[in-house]
């Protein structure tokens, strides 16, 4: 099992699979989590720099509160997360697949998530200055209070 250390700092594991951590005020630094499932796992209040999730899976988990800065979540599938109150600056959420899924309250600073597919996905009073979402596909998603005039869409 892995060892819940803080900071974990430069720790891999390909397809890991979590059902049920706790993760909560943790500190990650250049940790490595590709092709990993997460199930009903908590990262609230978690400080999350450059850490890569690529393709992972994550259903139910609660990022509240996470700050996430040079990260990247590209490919990955999140399904009923919660971002909500979260600072992630910089981080790279390409081609992820989210539903049911909410960044409100968030500062979302130069985040991209081009050619994603959001549906159901609440990105409501968000910070989302430089935030890219070209080519992504949106059905039902709500910017409500945000401010998207320099967000790409």
């Amino acid at each position: 099992e892995m060892e819940l250390s803080t900071p974990l700092r430069n720790y891999s594991l390909n397809h890991g699979e979590f059902t049920g951590r706790n993760f909560s005020n943790k500190t990650w630094v250049t940790c490595n989590f590709p092709w990993s499932t997460f199930t009903d796992c908590s990262f609230q209040e978690t400080k999350l720099t450059a850490c890569f999730f690529d393709f992972s899976l994550f259903v139910n988990c609660s990022f509240t509160q996470c700050e996430a800065r040079y990260s990247v979540f590209a490919g990955c599938r999140f399904i009923n997360c919660t971002f909500g109150n979260s600072l992630l600056l910089h981080s790279n959420f390409i081609g992820i697949n989210a539903s049911m899924t909410d960044f409100s309250h968030s500062d979302l600073y130069y985040s991209t998530f081009t050619s994603s597919s959001l549906e159901q996905v609440l990105f409501e009073d968000c910070n989302m200055k430089h935030t890219d979402l070209t080519y992504s596909r949106r059905r039902d998603v709500s910017f409500k209070y945000s401010n998207i005039e320099e967000e790409k869409l």
